[in-house]
């Protein structure tokens, strides 16, 4: 059955977003300094480790979070965490992220009901990616 609507209409290819574009360089980066092309059909080769210290410049995402890190704590203060809080926190000895085990995250099924309610979370609004989201949107529907 053919549906009521065109179906072979054009649409434009753009190519890969800015995203798509720093993930694809981030990989090509990692492989010429590891010296190892990530074969994604394979699984098990380990890496040798490497540190990167390469000075090139900070990411924009990044750079955009420190500067509102900084605002907001210019702004609100240091958020100091409780101890023993709902979620994971790492000490300096912590070599690996616990939240998970090799058996799959099953340390969280019956969580604690003792942790904080009803604590203070500023309203920093909202940042430049959901602005800009929410012009695009606007501009598309008009």
């Amino acid at each position: 059955m053919k549906p009521d609507h065109d179906i072979d209409y054009f649409v434009a290819d753009f190519g890969k977003d800015k995203d798509l574009r720093h993930s694809d360089a981030s990989i090509a980066y990692a492989e010429e300094k590891l010296g190892h092309k990530w074969d994604w059909k394979k699984a098990g080769k380990k890496a040798k480790e490497v540190i990167y210290n390469d000075q090139r410049p900070m990411d924009s995402d990044i750079a955009t979070t420190q500067a509102n890190m900084k605002e907001a704590v210019g702004q609100y203060g240091v958020w100091d965490l409780p101890k023993g809080d709902w979620f994971v926190q790492l000490d300096a000895k912590t070599e690996s992220d616990p939240i998970c085990n090799s058996q799959g995250c099953t340390q969280y099924l019956f969580p604690h009901d003792d942790h904080p309610k009803d604590y203070y979370v500023p309203d920093l609004g909202r940042d430049k990616e959901m602005r800009t989201s929410g012009n695009s949107l606007k501009w598309a529907e008009d």
